[in-house]
């Protein structure tokens, strides 16, 4: 006999994942501010994978630094979402937006099985900042890191400075009920919230490099254990590929009348020696700073229309230059983000089965990373390089 058929119904899969609520990302300490930092609480997360190089390479700036690889993989393959909106920079797969731990009222992890409405990535990282509500509440802070404060390193010269370091994070809140005496009283209905958050930062920096000496600025190398031979006097074999026989410069000194102009030029873009040194190797060094500045806002409105009905705005901006020292003094790279998010939403509950949510937003991201000069000093110009036409494309 064959026992009766059962009849089992599976029940769809939870989504794994992990929530960080308001408590945990005001307590928990963060080293710079970054709440991204405590995603580290969601099993199978680490911060010290692989980083985009691409992104550090094009992008620049803090987001293309950060690294977050969840479950294993790449940490392109993370998806950001900031109060119901696209968050991901689709260059190279950061975040468009970080807001200030201040303003988050919490965000959640999800590693798999999450709802359609995702669409694309392996992970999931859905932020909600927070929003004013009746009572008036504010608050600043600062947090400070000098060198001065600081004991000294254990590779540092007892006897010499400790090298700079300054860091003032600071900024502040504001939130609650919207009220202009007789003519709105937002208790219970209009609520605004407002955050900043600064930071200026400067940290010596010490790279070794190796400059022209003053004798080798005049094509003096008498002092070189390298000869220096005339090119014009080449002698080339049958086939004219390879060098038979040359004849050195006098006292291995190269004329005046025979240094190229634009090399000439271009010895005034290199400092003068500052090392003693018995030879041509790291005989400069520049102790030029790094520098890492930022300033970001965040303000939202929330309007409750009735029980059923709720309208909420955010718009946030960010801006972050950053200067990181070359081998030669202003020279380096110049690293500038400015981002910009708007956000319009609307939550209508239809029936007790139904809520309908409505969201819109824009999002805009400049990147700007190069030389310093890029854009502000015509050196092929300077240097007088001929049949090189500093032109715009088309013209």
């Amino acid at each position: 006999m064959k026992s009766p058929g059962r009849l089992r119904c599976s029940t769809p899969r939870r989504p794994l994942g992990t929530v960080v609520e308001t408590r945990r990302i005001e307590e928990l300490p963060l080293n710079g501010r970054n709440y991204l930092q405590l995603a580290s609480l969601t099993p199978g997360t680490t911060q010290y994978g692989p980083g985009n190089s691409i992104a550090q390479a094009r992008g620049g700036g803090d987001r293309s630094n950060f690294q977050l690889n969840i479950a294993g993989q790449r940490l392109e393959n993370n998806h950001y979402m900031l109060d119901g909106v696209e968050n991901t920079d689709p260059n190279y797969g950061t975040y468009l937006i970080q807001p200030s731990v201040d303003a988050l009222q919490k965000f959640k992890v999800e590693t798999s099985s999450y709802g359609a409405e995702y669409g694309h990535n392996l992970a999931q990282i859905n932020v909600l900042t927070r929003s004013g509500g009746n009572n008036n509440h504010g608050a600043l802070f600062e947090f400070l890191r000098n060198s001065d404060l600081d004991a000294r390193n254990f590779f540092d010269r007892g006897s010499g400075p400790r090298p700079p370091f300054r860091r003032n994070q600071f900024g502040g809140v504001l939130g609650g009920p919207v009220q202009v005496p007789g003519v709105v009283n937002g208790r219970n209905r209009l609520f605004f919230f407002f955050n900043y958050e600064g930071l200026r930062q400067t940290q010596a920096q010490t790279i070794n490099s190796t400059v022209p000496m003053p004798s080798d600025r005049t094509g003096n190398f008498a002092g070189s254990a390298t000869t220096i031979y005339d090119p014009m006097t080449r002698v080339l074999n049958a086939a004219g590929t390879a060098v038979m026989s040359a004849t050195p410069f006098p006292n291995n000194v190269i004329p005046a009348n025979r240094i190229n102009p634009v090399s000439s030029a271009l010895l005034g873009y290199y400092p003068a020696p500052n090392v003693n040194t018995r030879a041509y190797a790291n005989d400069f060094l520049n102790n030029e700073s790094a520098t890492a500045n930022a300033d970001g806002e965040t303000a939202r409105v929330d309007w409750h229309q009735s029980s059923a009905s709720n309208f909420m705005f955010r718009y946030s901006h960010g801006n972050e230059p950053q200067y990181l020292p070359a081998a030669i003094p202003q020279q380096g790279t110049v690293n500038s983000t400015i981002s910009h998010q708007a956000v319009l939403g609307h939550t209508m509950v239809l029936s007790p089965s139904k809520v309908n949510e409505f969201k819109i937003g824009f999002s805009r991201l400049e990147l700007v990373n190069g030389n310093v000069h890029t854009r502000k000093t015509d050196v092929v110009g300077q240097l007088g390089i001929p049949y090189v036409l500093d032109t715009p494309a088309g013209m």
